[in-house]
C-alpha cells in the first residue's frame, strides 16, 4: 500500500469542521470562525461597549469644547429662545497657553533633548573582572621578584591590589560611559527619523483636551524616501527607495480601546481602531506573522463592491467627521475598512488551535499552558497577522497619561472638563452681554392699539416709518411711546471677567505669559512679584510635565532602548542604562539659576565690587542672566563692542591729558588758558576710564592674593589640629591600656 503524502493527512476533527462548514453553506448560514478569532470579537465588543456608555460622550464634549462648539441640544435651545449664540472659548485660550508652556520645555530644551541616558553605578566587579586583577597582580610580582630579588611584603601586595581594582573600575566606567553616549546618540537619531517632534507636539494638545492621550513607539512603518544617483551617463537622476524605520506615532484617544477593567494599558488586551486602505493590507503579505490566506480572503472581501467593504460605523463618527472638518462620515471614510490592531494574551494551546483549525502549521516555541503576549490585526472575521510581541516584558509599545490623574481609573481627567461650568457660565454672560447690547442699540417703541387707525398694524420698529392714529378723548396717554432698554452689558462684562479670573487661578496657566498686559496689576507691577507669579505658573506646568515624562517619554526611550539592544547588530552601543526624564527637571533648574542670578546682580551692583569685576565682567554676567531669562542678549554689548569702548576710553583718556604749548595763546612760553597762575599747585585731573580699569584690576589681584595666603593660613591651622587630635588619642588610648581598659591592660 503506498504512502500517504503528509499534506494529505487529515484529523477526523477536521473532516467534522469540513462537513460542518459544507453543510451551513449549503443552508445559507455563515461559517463557523476559529475560536481565537471569536475570542478576538468577545473582547472587542465588551471594550468598545464599556467605552461607548462611559468614554465616548465625555471625549466628545472635550473636544467640542475646546472648538468652540455647543452640544446639539444645548445649541437647539439657544436657538429657540433668540439672542445671541457666540461661544466666548476661554478653554482654547487656556489650552493653547498650557500647550505653549510644556511644548516650550519638552520640544524646545536647550539641550535639544527633554531625555538623557546614563551610566549606571558600577556594582561589584564581575568574576571575569576579579581574575584579571588577579593575573595583573600576579604579573607585577613577578616582575618585583626579578628587579628586587625578593618577593613584595604583604602590604605592598595589598595596596598594589586595591590600585588595580581601582583602575579596573575606572576603565570600565570609561568604556560605560562611552557605550551609553553611542546608545543615546542613536536613539536621538532613530527619533529624528521616526518623527518624535511632530508626534509629541500632536500628542500635547490630546493630552490638553481629552480624558487621556497616548503615543506609540517604535512602530515599524515602511517609508519612500527619494534619493539621488549618478546613471550610466553620468548625469544625476531621482531614485525612489523603501526603506524600514522606526517611527513614533500620535494615537486618537477616541480609537484606544483598553479592557473595561484595565487601570493602566499593561494591565490586561489593549486594542486601536484603524481605518486601512487596500494597498496597506496588500503590504502585509509575506511580512513575518501575516496570514496570507487570510488576508487574500479580506481582499476578495473588499473588491466586492456590492458587499460594501468591511465597516461598522460607530455612533461618533458621524460627529467626530463634522469635528475634524470633514464633509460626513460616509465620505469621509470611503475606500477604507476598519480593522483592529491590538495586544492580547492567548495560552500555547489556544494559538496551536488556531493553526490547525485554519489549515497551517503550527509555529514552533509555544509552550500548550503559558500565555503570550500577541500581536493581532484583524479585520471582520479575518486574522491578518498573528505575531508574537517582541518586546519579551510583554509591555505595549503604547503610552498614556492624563492631565488630572484619578486614582484607580483608567480615564483621568481633561482641562476643558476641569473648567466645564465656568465655560458655561462665561457663555451664559456674554450670551447675554450681547444681546442686551442688541436691544439697547436701537430704540423700542410702545402703541396704543385704540388709538391706530383700523387696518393698519404695527408690527415693528423702523426709522423714518409713519404711524397713522387717531384722537380719542378718553385717552390721555400718547399714541406712540418710545423708549431706550436699559444698558447693563458693562456689569455682566465684569461678571465675566471675574469668572474668567477664576479660571485662570484654577488652572495655574495665567494668560500673561504670552503677553497680556493683566499680569502688569498687582504683583504682576514688580520684576520680583512677576517672577513670584511665573514661579507659582511653574508649579502647575512642572505637574502637568512630570507626568508626560514619568508615563511617556521614560518608557519610550526605554522601548526604544530595548529594540537596539535585541536587534542592533552594533555591539558598541549595547550595555545597561538609566533613563533621565530631563522636563520638569529643566524647569526647575531654569527657574533655580534665574533666581540665583538675578540675586548674584543685587548683590554685586556696588562700587567695590564694580572695581572688582570690571565692566567686562559685569557684562558677561549680564548676558548670562539674560540668556537664562530668554530675552535674547538683553541690550548687552558683545565682547567686541565692549573691547572697542574700553578702546575709546583709553584714547579719550590719553588726548585729554596732552595740552598743546600754543593753545589759547600767541605767545610761547604763556601759560595756557585754564592753567593754574605759576606758584600754586595744579589740580589733579579726574580719573579716566584706564585708570578705573587698571585700579580694579589691581584691587583684584591684591584680593586674590589675600584670598590665596587665607586659605594657606587655614589648612595650616587644620593640619596642626588634625596633628593635636590625633596626639590626644594616642595618649588616651595608652591611658585605657594601662588601667585594664578594653584590651586588657599592659602586659
Amino acid at each position: 500500500m503506498a504512502a500517504i503524502p503528509p499534506g494529505m493527512m487529515v484529523s477526523p476533527k477536521e473532516l467534522e469542521r469540513r462537513e460542518e462548514e459544507r453543510v451551513g453553506e449549503a443552508r445559507g448560514e455563515a461559517p463557523k470562525l476559529p475560536a481565537l478569532i471569536a475570542e478576538l470579537q468577545r473582547r472587542w465588543q465588551l471594550a468598545y461597549q464599556a467605552k461607548w456608555l462611559n468614554v465616548d460622550p465625555e471625549l466628545m464634549k472635550d473636544s467640542r469644547q475646546r472648538n468652540g462648539e455647543y452640544e446639539p441640544d444645548l445649541l437647539a435651545k439657544i436657538k429657540t429662545s433668540g439672542g445671541s449664540q457666540i461661544f466666548d472659548n476661554v478653554t482654547e485660550t487656556q489650552c493653547g497657553n498650557a500647550e505653549a508652556a510644556i511644548a516650550d520645555v519638552l520640544l524646545f530644551h536647550d539641550e535639544d533633548r527633554c531625555w538623557g541616558l546614563d551610566a549606571p553605578p558600577l556594582p561589584d566587579l564581575p568574576e571575569d573582572a576579579i581574575a584579571q586583577v588577579a593575573g595583573e597582580l600576579v604579573a607585577w610580582a613577578q616582575r618585583h621578584v626579578a628587579e628586587q630579588g625578593a618577593p613584595p611584603g604583604t602590604a605592598d601586595v595589598a595596596e598594589m591590589a586595591k590600585q588595580l581594582e581601582e583602575e579596573l573600575k575606572d576603565r570600565l566606567s570609561e568604556q560605560a560611559e562611552t557605550r551609553t553616549r553611542r546608545m543615546e546618540d542613536k536613539i536621538a537619531r532613530l527619533f529624528d527619523m521616526g518623527g518624535f517632534r511632530q508626534a509629541m507636539y500632536d500628542f500635547l494638545s490630546d493630552f490638553l483636551t481629552f480624558k487621556a492621550a497616548f503615543l506609540r513607539g517604535p512602530v515599524l512603518r515602511m517609508i519612500t524616501k527619494p534619493t539621488w544617483v549618478r546613471g550610466p551617463d553620468g548625469r544625476t537622476r531621482l531614485d525612489v527607495k523603501r526603506d524600514l524605520v522606526l517611527s513614533i506615532e500620535r494615537v486618537d484617544p477616541r480609537d484606544a480601546f483598553p479592557d473595561p477593567g484595565s487601570i493602566e494599558i499593561n494591565d490586561g488586551g489593549f486594542r486601536i481602531r484603524r481605518l486601512l486602505l487596500r494597498q496597506q493590507v496588500e503590504e502585509l503579505r509575506g511580512a513575518p506573522g501575516s496570514l496570507d490566506k487570510q488576508i487574500d480572503a479580506v481582499l476578495a472581501r473588499m473588491d466586492n463592491h456590492s458587499a460594501g467593504g468591511i465597516r461598522t460605523w460607530m455612533p461618533s463618527d458621524a460627529p467626530r467627521a463634522l469635528l475634524e472638518q470633514k464633509v460626513d462620515a460616509t465620505r469621509a471614510y470611503i475606500n477604507r475598512h476598519e480593522a483592529v490592531e491590538g495586544w492580547e494574551y492567548f495560552t500555547g494551546a489556544e494559538i496551536e488551535a488556531f493553526y490547525r483549525e485554519i489549515g497551517e502549521t503550527p509555529p514552533a516555541g509555544f509552550e500548550p499552558g503559558r500565555s503570550y503576549r500577541m500581536w493581532c490585526l484583524w479585520c471582520g472575521e479575518w486574522l491578518l497577522k498573528l505575531a508574537r510581541h517582541w518586546d519579551p516584558a510583554g509591555n505595549v509599545p503604547v503610552f498614556k497619561t492624563c492631565f488630572k490623574k484619578m486614582p484607580g481609573a483608567f480615564w483621568g481627567k481633561s482641562l476643558p472638563e476641569c473648567i466645564r461650568s465656568d465655560q458655561d457660565a462665561i457663555n451664559s454672560l456674554s450670551r447675554a452681554s450681547l444681546t442686551n447690547a442688541g436691544f439697547a442699540a436701537r430704540p423700542n417703541k410702545m402703541v396704543d392699539k385704540d388709538r391706530i387707525v383700523p387696518g393698519y398694524e404695527v408690527t415693528s420698529c423702523v426709522p423714518g416709518e409713519v404711524i397713522v392714529t387717531q384722537n380719542n378723548q378718553n385717552h390721555t396717554i400718547r399714541p406712540v411711546e418710545y423708549f431706550m432698554p436699559p444698558l447693563v452689558a458693562d456689569r455682566l462684562m465684569e461678571l465675566r471677567n471675574a469668572r474668567e479670573a477664576k479660571i485662570f487661578d484654577k488652572t495655574g496657566f495665567q494668560p500673561w505669559n504670552l503677553g497680556d498686559g493683566r499680569g502688569e496689576q498687582g504683583a504682576g507691577r514688580t520684576l520680583g512679584g512677576f517672577s513670584i507669579l511665573v514661579g507659582m505658573q511653574n508649579k502647575t506646568a512642572k505637574k502637568a510635565i512630570f507626568h508626560v515624562d514619568q508615563d511617556v517619554v521614560r518608557p519610550l526611550v526605554l522601548q526604544f532602548w530595548t529594540w537596539l539592544m535585541l536587534y542592533d547588530p552594533d555591539e558598541s552601543i549595547k550595555g545597561d542604562v538609566a533613563v533621565v526624564a530631563r522636563g520638569a527637571f529643566a524647569l526647575f533648574v531654569r527657574e533655580t539659576e534665574a533666581e540665583r542670578r538675578m540675586r548674584w546682580l543685587e548683590v554685586t551692583n556696588n562700587p567695590v565690587d564694580m572695581q572688582i569685576i570690571g565692566l567686562d565682567g559685569r557684562a558677561e554676567a549680564l548676558r548670562k542672566t539674560a540668556q537664562v531669562l530668554r530675552v535674547g542678549d538683553g541690550g548687552v554689548p558683545d565682547e567686541e563692542e565692549m573691547a572697542r569702548r574700553v578702546q575709546g576710553g583709553l584714547s579719550m583718556g590719553s588726548t585729554g591729558s596732552t595740552s598743546s604749548p600754543q593753545a589759547g595763546s600767541g605767545q610761547a612760553g604763556a601759560p595756557a588758558a585754564g592753567a593754574a597762575p605759576a606758584g600754586e599747585r595744579p589740580t589733579a585731573a579726574a580719573p579716566t576710564n584706564a585708570d578705573l580699569i587698571a585700579a580694579s584690576l589691581a584691587a583684584a589681584q591684591q584680593k586674590k592674593m589675600q584670598a590665596e595666603a587665607d586659605l594657606a593660613e587655614a589648612r595650616a591651622a587644620a593640619l596642626d589640629t588634625e596633628r593635636v587630635v590625633k596626639k590626644a588619642m594616642a595618649v588616651m588610648r595608652l591611658q585605657q591600656l594601662s588601667a585594664g581598659g578594653p584590651a586588657g591592660g599592659l602586659r
